[in-house]
């Protein structure tokens, strides 16, 4: 079902020369059934390279359209939306490795700070 979805969702929105046609057709999607396309990953897919494959200028004149389809989404259907689209470009694995390594980076630095507060601290006791 997700398959056929995104096949159908993508050879609609597969003519990026006419983004402001494909949108509209996203926009009458959405208002009917925003959850089905948002929690569907391959529909989502479909979707990003949808947007992704539309030229600036064209973009630009597709934007109207665009914000009025994505404005019916509610908190629930963006996290869905969110969720499949950072999976779909692998980025929440990566941003979970960049979060490990910042972290990482983190205890060095307040281990190096704790030696020099303790350092410091001593160096305060000997003054005392």
């Amino acid at each position: 079902r997700d398959e056929e979805l995104a096949l159908i969702v993508g050879q609609r929105l597969s003519n990026t020369l006419d983004p402001e046609g494909a949108a509209g057709f996203l926009q009458g999607f959405l208002e009917v059934n925003a959850l089905a396309l948002v929690k569907s990953r391959p529909v989502v897919a479909a979707l990003d390279a949808f947007l992704t494959g539309i030229e600036g200028a064209r973009f630009r004149d597709a934007l109207p359209v665009l914000r009025r389809a994505f404005a019916v989404l509610g908190p629930t259907e963006r996290r869905y939306l969110l969720e499949n689209l950072l999976a779909v470009r692998n980025i929440g694995e990566k941003a979970r490795e960049a979060q490990a390594i910042l972290l990482e980076k983190d205890k060095d630095k307040l281990k190096a700070m704790s030696a020099d507060l303790s350092q410091a601290m001593d160096d305060l006791d000997d003054l005392l």
